[in-house]
């Protein structure tokens, strides 16, 4: 599978529009499915709603369950934690890829709070943000994310990314340009100097900028007001009113990517539309999931079949070691009996003229021969020859 872009924080704020019907929801369950891969189950007047989530790419309301037969410990601990409370509020942290659940019970609060970017985190703490729990354990330079400390917010710049409140962002965002390119020694391509500001996802930056042909990939060393005032325009068109659509985007039946609003460079592509944002996550999980199973299926059947093919030649070798043995066997007999033969044949004949002789009368007349036994309804005679 091709890998996509990363959730953005205009993605974020599509997502947290569609969660909004959880808001007063009981949870049930907590499920961890695999590897960054988790459901939770919830009830709301006796309607099952569920949300899936895969750190870091994907969080939404999903109708693709996954059965788990085992309860990991990571689940049982979150489940001690947070079973049976109410969902409260659900918001977005810091203008960042964070969705935090506020729950409560009759008794306290507490804060379920899904990281979505990085290698993403779930992370529960009390309503004083303490760390309770944490599934990935990290020690950043200006954060700690393990049990017993208090969670830290990601430092950013982010002016926003919530659609309702683009002009205000737009117009933060031109001061913030016109301050900063003041700087001595302030040089940054656009689309990362844009970045900076705006979580909107180098997906969609980039294609606000290629729209008004200005090139992503320029260097701003300098105050541009020209340039700068494109920008604005550029950003003002692309985002003040924009038709959201929930997009994905294949070529020859492979999934290349996924947008809320339509991507110009992938306009030649075959174009598939949701009906929500959740429902088009929903689709790429399930895609995500039945190809890693089938890649996974593939590989055991792989590795079964070289297991059974060494297993037929170490066969094979152990086969030919023995033939080998026992061809060296054999010539080694032949070569006695040859050397014997004609002492062989007189033994023969004096049995065939004498059937009463005994093996010691037999033996005394050939005195380097061992007779062992003489059976002559058999025709069989066993000689011991060196």
């Amino acid at each position: 599978m091709i890998k996509m872009h990363d959730l953005s924080g205009l993605e974020i704020n599509i997502i947290l529009k569609e969660f909004n019907q959880l808001i007063g929801s009981y949870i049930d369950k907590f499920y961890e499915i695999d590897k960054d891969v988790f459901r939770l189950k919830l009830s709301k007047e006796k309607n099952k709603i569920n949300i899936g989530c895969i750190l870091p790419n994907r969080i939404n309301i999903t109708s693709f369950i996954i059965k788990k037969e085992t309860v990991t410990n990571f689940a049982i601990a979150v489940r001690k934690q947070i079973n049976n409370y109410i969902i409260n509020n659900i918001y977005q942290l810091n203008n960042d890829r964070i969705i935090v659940f506020n729950l409560k019970n009759k008794i306290t609060e507490k804060n379920l709070i899904f990281e979505m970017f990085g290698k993403g985190n779930l992370i529960i703490t009390d309503k004083l943000m303490n760390i309770l729990l944490s599934y990935k354990i990290h020690d950043f330079r200006d954060r700690q994310i393990r049990p017993g400390k208090i969670y830290v917010k990601p430092k950013n710049n982010f002016l926003g990314s919530d659609l309702n409140k683009i002009e205000k962002i737009i117009n933060d965002l031109e001061i913030n340009l016109r301050e900063n390119l003041t700087i001595k020694g302030f040089n940054n391509k656009l689309i990362s100097l844009l970045s900076k500001y705006l979580n909107f996802g180098p997906l969609y930056l980039e294609d606000a900028l290629l729209k008004e042909n200005l090139d992503p990939k320029d260097q701003m060393s300098k105050p541009d007001k020209e340039k700068i005032t494109k920008i604005i325009f550029a950003l003002n068109k692309e985002f003040k009113n924009p038709k959201i659509e929930y997009l994905l985007y294949l070529d020859n039946n492979q999934i290349i990517d996924y947008s809320i609003f339509e991507i110009k460079k992938y306009q030649n592509l075959t174009k598939k539309i949701f009906n929500s944002f959740s429902s088009l996550l929903d689709f790429l999980s399930e895609s995500e999931i039945k190809f890693i199973n089938s890649t996974s299926t593939q590989t055991d059947k792989q590795i079964k079949e070289i297991l059974e093919t060494e297993n037929s030649i170490k066969k094979q070798h152990k086969l030919f070691k023995d033939n080998l043995e026992q061809m060296e066997i054999n010539r080694h007999n032949g070569e006695i009996i040859f050397k014997n033969m004609t002492i062989i044949n007189i033994i023969i004949n004096e049995l065939k003229k004498n059937q009463k002789i005994s093996i010691n009368e037999l033996e005394n007349m050939f005195q380097d021969i061992k007779i062992i036994n003489i059976d002559l309804k058999l025709k069989k005679i066993l000689i011991e020859l060196n």
